[in-house]
């Protein structure tokens, strides 16, 4: 209570100052918000289960964008994270992903 509508204030400022889109992902063109997946790695039964807060379209170059939403608790120390949804939505969907932020 104390700290979501502060959250939801810098969300709405996000949206209204970026040109970026949500994704429709396919078949069936839903907005790429919480998408999951499951990741095998290489090695013995390895599997990665996870959920992509945002999959954003920069307009200006149609090239995808996956958006990690924090909460302020850390920040990250490394991009394997955003690597890993790179992967996974490359592998699920067979699209290129450009980057993260």
């Amino acid at each position: 209570l104390a700290n979501g509508p502060a959250m939801v204030r810098r969300w709405m400022v996000f949206t209204q100052n970026t040109p970026w889109l949500l994704w429709l992902s396919p078949p069936d063109a839903r907005p790429a918000i919480e998408v999951n997946f499951a990741l095998e790695l290489e090695g013995p039964d390895i599997l990665v289960r996870g959920g992509i807060d945002r999959v954003v379209v920069d307009p200006t170059t149609g090239r995808l964008i996956v958006v990690d939403i924090k909460t302020g608790a850390s920040k990250q120390s490394s991009l394997r994270q955003l690597g890993t949804y790179k992967v996974a939505l490359e592998e699920r969907f067979g699209v290129d992903v450009a980057g993260g932020t």
